[in-house]
């Protein structure tokens, strides 16, 4: 039998990906639940442990109609209830996070939810990653204003197809159902978006991933994503092995649809693989920049504009005690592709600076200096500087017998971790003088600092 790998045409699918013709579109059924359950039956016996909503849920039909996934409400529910029940649940399914990380960073430039939640939204907004967010209100209908932009595989659309939870627009019952499919299907001009219409039809293909093709509504709900050029059209969908295999026989010759036996995830994970061999997916930059607080207004003018580009930046802005700040850097550092330093007089004159200097060039990361001032190619930098550590190592000593002196059981544990910190930076000061005046450092100040922005980008992109 032919493994199902090799029953897909992986070449022309990520082609497609690339050139933005091909739209995902995922349901429930994208990840595996206990006991081989479907997101609906865990939903309903989370409701069934909620004494609260037993006056607004009706439980003798299961809670609704189970094929359908739609609930049975009592006369009285209050709405308000039952979606703040909802959002809990959504929130608590972990189940979804690493197949929408693996998402996030494959470059669709449409996808399509059938969830009613903003999980995938987050996790795009956590991993840094552009997107543009937009729902279909079963309420307003054609109400709502055209998207803003054209989707993108750099600012990917997520489109919540079935509605929100957070809005109480969602589909929960058989009466919002025909509340929303009168709206989105028999309003002319359509309901749906102008900018989501054409990027259906320039499709020339689609990947459905657990969706429930056996649903009657599911079936018209396609029309929308399928026009009449079917026949052009590369069509995967991947539904989970326990799928009816009369189901597929049936959907294959009425929608031409290729029904493959394989889990979402397994399908996601190839394409993941391919993608990354090739180099090719969407993973943000990440930066630390390392700076002295009184160069704040900088280093934050340089977050700015770095995130604006969407890279990812991290920096200290508040003050902790050494050993805190040294620690919270060896984890961070590890944690970026580059660290970006401003060089100035008060950096070069700052230990902390210093440390995370030493500790990039110790953990192989490429460092980026960029400086504001000439200071650090001064050749009375290093005996200056030598005065300044001497002088607070004297001072800290002090502090230390001061203490000692009222309470010889104090450990003075901060005292010691901030001269270890300045005896360090006496150690390597010369160290890395020599390697600042050796480096390409960018000049950012003054005039300079539009073209050293520039040349800043350049190397943080490559």
């Amino acid at each position: 039998m032919t493994h199902w790998i090799d029953q897909i045409e992986w070449d022309k699918i990520i082609t497609q990906i690339k050139n933005q013709k091909c739209v995902l579109v995922i349901g429930p059924d994208l990840v595996n639940y206990p006991n081989n359950q479907s997101l609906f039956q865990l939903l309903c016996e989370s409701i069934n442990q909620e004494t609260d909503l037993q006056n607004h849920v009706e439980s003798s039909l299961k809670h609704g109609f189970e094929h359908e996934e739609l609930l049975q409400l009592k006369p009285y529910a209050q709405s308000d209830l039952i979606y703040d029940f909802l959002e809990k649940f959504y929130d608590s399914r972990n189940e979804f996070d690493a197949p929408y990380q693996q998402i996030s960073q494959l470059p669709f430039h449409l996808i399509i939810s059938l969830l009613p939640d903003k999980r995938l939204q987050n996790v795009f907004k956590e991993t840094g990653t552009a997107y543009d967010f937009d729902y279909f209100s079963r309420i307003t209908g054609q109400d709502k204003p055209d998207l803003k932009q054209n989707p993108t595989k750099e600012k990917p659309l997520i489109y919540n197809i079935m509605g929100v939870l957070d809005r109480e627009e969602a589909v929960l019952t058989f009466d919002d159902m025909f509340q929303y499919l009168q709206n989105i299907l028999f309003n002319t001009p359509s309901s749906l978006p102008t900018k989501l219409l054409r990027a259906f039809d320039n499709a020339s293909s689609f990947l459905f991933l657990g969706v429930h093709f056996e649903k009657w509504y599911m079936q018209v709900l396609l029309r929308l994503f399928l026009p009449n050029d079917k026949n052009r059209r590369l069509k995967y969908s991947l539904l989970r092995d326990e799928q009816n295999h009369d189901s597929y026989t049936f959907f294959a010759q009425r929608l031409e649809l290729d029904f493959l036996p394989v889990e979402p995830q397994d399908f996601l994970n190839e394409l993941h693989k391919r993608f990354k061999e090739k180099e090719e997916l969407k993973v943000r930059k990440r930066v630390f920049i390392s700076y002295s607080h009184q160069d704040m207004e900088v280093a934050k003018k340089l977050r700015d504009k770095f995130e604006a580009e969407n890279i990812s930046v991290m920096m200290d802005e508040i003050s902790m005690p050494a050993g805190e700040k040294v620690r919270n850097f060896m984890k961070k550092v590890n944690e970026v592709d580059k660290v970006v330093v401003i060089v100035s007089e008060n950096s070069l004159k700052s230990p902390f600076v210093c440390k995370e200097i030493y500790l990039s060039f110790k953990n192989h990361k490429s460092l980026i200096p960029c400086h504001l001032d000439m200071q650090f190619l001064d050749k009375n930098h290093v005996p200056n500087t030598r005065v300044l550590i001497t002088d607070t190592l004297t001072e800290i000593n002090r502090l230390i017998s001061e203490r000692k002196a009222k309470d010889l059981l104090d450990p003075v544990s901060d005292l010691m971790q901030e001269e270890e910190l300045w005896r360090e930076f006496g150690v390597y000061l010369p160290e890395q003088i020599a390697q600042l005046q050796g480096s390409k450092s960018i000049a950012i100040g003054g005039d300079n600092y539009d073209n050293g922005l520039q040349q800043l980008m350049q190397n943080i992109l490559l």
